[in-house]
């Protein structure tokens, strides 16, 4: 229950200026992509992907405060460590992971639209590339555990893509 109270402080802390400026960017793409002849079916998931990466981006660089130093974690799974040394922050921890796997699953869903084969591959490059403008921004920590989590939520997300395109298409 704290998770989504979480997850909709995350989204109303986001300016309007964000939400409008992610729509121009899907509605611009859309039509550009449009006018460029580009296939329906690339176009919808273009569009949508690039207004959703750009919140993606409010909301892990833009909409943070600058820190003092840039700082990289590179200790994989240190988060799960704290949370079976019952740290007090077990929960808030284990909703930052939940909500790190979950950010990132519509990517894995859209990007298989585009490109099928190295669909997973993108989705590394664009959960690296975020933990890389937090750490050159200083508007985050580049933590290798975010990258992990990011990148399982591409992973979940192909599969999601993969599990409908068998129902849709009939195939086993």
């Amino acid at each position: 229950d704290e998770a989504m109270w979480y997850l909709f402080y995350l989204v109303r802390s986001l300016d309007i200026a964000y939400y409008l400026t992610a729509l121009m960017m899907g509605v611009g793409s859309y039509l550009v992509l449009m006018h460029l002849q580009v296939p329906r079916r690339k176009v919808g998931a273009a569009s949508l992907l690039i207004a959703y990466v750009f919140l993606i981006i409010a909301v892990t660089v833009l909409s943070r405060s600058k820190l003092a130093v840039k700082t990289l974690i590179y200790s994989p799974f240190w988060k799960y460590v704290e949370i079976f040394r019952g740290s007090e922050k077990t929960y808030s921890l284990a909703t930052e992971i939940l909500l790190n796997i979950l950010m990132l699953v519509p990517v894995g869903f859209l990007l298989p639209f585009l490109v099928d084969r190295q669909a997973i591959f993108y989705g590394f490059l664009c959960c690296l590339s975020i933990e890389v403008f937090q750490l050159v921004t200083r508007r985050g920590y580049f933590e290798v555990d975010d990258l992990i989590h990011n990148t399982l939520g591409v992973v979940i997300g192909y599969g999601f893509f993969r599990f409908g395109s068998r129902i849709f298409h009939g195939k086993k």
